[in-house]
């Protein structure tokens, strides 16, 4: 009612309808003294009443007096239930735009005969109204102004209420269904993901769980002495390595080796004294046969594989290779357990 609005809400709406009226009167007068006033078919056919341009001047005015009216009481309405005037205003602003710039978009279409746009203009509006609310006031005048240049105020004025209520149901009954409906697709996405996620860590677990079977001492005899290698289990998932050789009474370190089961995967990480300016390298696993477990890296020159066979409780094949088949650039290691 008249009553429940502002000063300021009265003087903006004074003002909204005064400026389109000046417009339309402009364009109008723009007509006259260039060719005439148009006026347009029903449904652009020629067999059916003509509607004149002159109507817009009765229209327009009208119509921008009864939607501004009902814009502004949402928006005092929405302030005192809210609290959020600035919102609440480029939120109308916005809807607006959105209408005028469909409109103008459509006039366009329809004058350069677009028939792509044409021929889905019912479906686009369909799919919008779940977004936007195109029943609200200011979608429709913007919808209306950005049309009346090419078919006056009357014939789109007509279209767009029709599709209004069309959009009323869509947004305040159809929407909420879908958007209950992307909510539980939504929690049904994220609870497979953690379910995904738990398997693969369970069974990243269980794998990386296998290669406790490398804790003690191993070592290999040589022509001048041992090479071996000593593990120790951190926690379930970080198991840490020395390798070493013997010759004589001397025990020399040569490798460290890092073997964590991260979220991503397990990882061998290998840093070797005299390699690489003793920064590490790792290598991702890759492959599991029987009890063979295979570390790959083929940015790596050499090498680009770690694999370790468990043959049985005290004896362990490791080697190292390019992972070609054939090539002569391979290391083998045979050890026995001795903790």
């Amino acid at each position: 009612m008249e009553s429940t609005q502002s000063p300021n809400h009265k003087n903006l709406r004074l003002i909204v309808t005064a400026i389109i009226t000046m417009l339309v009167l402009g364009l109008l007068f723009w007509d006259y003294f260039h060719g005439g006033v148009p006026s347009h078919h029903i449904l652009h056919q020629k067999d059916l009443p003509a509607i004149s341009n002159w109507w817009n001047l009765l229209l327009m005015p009208t119509l921008t007096w009864i939607l501004t009216g009902k814009t502004l009481r949402r928006m005092e309405n929405q302030l005192v239930s809210v609290g959020q005037n600035k919102s609440n205003f480029t939120s109308v602003v916005w809807i607006f735009c959105i209408g005028q710039i469909f409109g103008i978009i459509l006039s366009v279409s329809f004058t350069n005969n677009y028939k792509t746009l044409l021929d889905n203009i019912l479906f686009i509006l369909l799919i919008l109204s779940l977004f936007i609310p195109i029943f609200y006031s200011e979608f429709i005048l913007g919808f209306v102004i950005g049309m009346i240049f090419t078919f006056g105020a009357i014939l789109p004025t007509i279209f767009i209420l029709i599709m209004a209520l069309v959009g009323l149901v869509l947004y305040k009954y159809i929407r909420p269904l879908f958007i209950k409906l992307s909510k539980i697709v939504t929690i049904l996405c994220v609870l497979f993901f953690c379910i995904a996620f738990t398997s693969s860590q369970i069974k990243g677990l269980k794998i990386f769980q296998k290669l406790y079977f490398l804790e003690g001492v191993w070592l290999m005899k040589t022509k001048n002495g041992f090479i071996g290698e000593e593990w120790h289990l951190i926690d379930k998932n970080y198991i840490q390595s020395r390798g070493f050789y013997i010759q004589g009474r001397d025990t020399i370190t040569t490798e460290k080796v890092s073997l964590k089961n991260n979220n991503d995967g397990i990882y061998y990480i290998s840093t070797v004294g005299d390699q690489n300016k003793k920064l590490p390298i790792t290598f991702k696993f890759t492959t599991k046969l029987n009890n063979t477990f295979i570390f790959e890296n083929p940015e790596h020159d050499f090498p680009k594989r770690i694999v370790y066979e468990f043959i049985g409780h005290d004896s362990m094949h490791a080697y190292i290779d390019t992972g070609f088949k054939g090539s002569g650039a391979r290391q083998d290691f045979y050890y026995r357990r001795v903790k």
